[in-house]
């Protein structure tokens, strides 16, 4: 998600929040570290200020975040991608 703040003048007040769960995303891990890692960015928006944007930031790396979803954002994108779907 942090990649996408390129594309406007100035970076939110809460971009170290993506950066950190980037991070983490492109690590990968368990199911349980995944949701930890989810509501760590939620926590993290909610508390510099955004509590909406933080259910709706939520909500959105619950939705196309999985292992298998086959997007450059996905749950584990340092590593290949998932084998179940083929």
């Amino acid at each position: 998600m942090s990649t996408l703040w390129s594309l406007f003048n100035q970076s939110p007040t809460w971009e170290y929040c993506c950066i950190f769960h980037d991070k983490v995303y492109w690590q990968g891990g368990t199911a349980q570290q995944r949701l930890e890692a989810d509501n760590e960015l939620k926590q993290c928006v909610h508390q510099a200020g955004y509590p909406r944007l933080a259910d709706l930031m939520y909500h959105a790396v619950r939705a196309g975040g999985g292992p298998c979803t086959g997007l450059p954002w996905r749950w584990g994108y340092g590593w290949p991608h998932c084998t179940l779907l083929e």
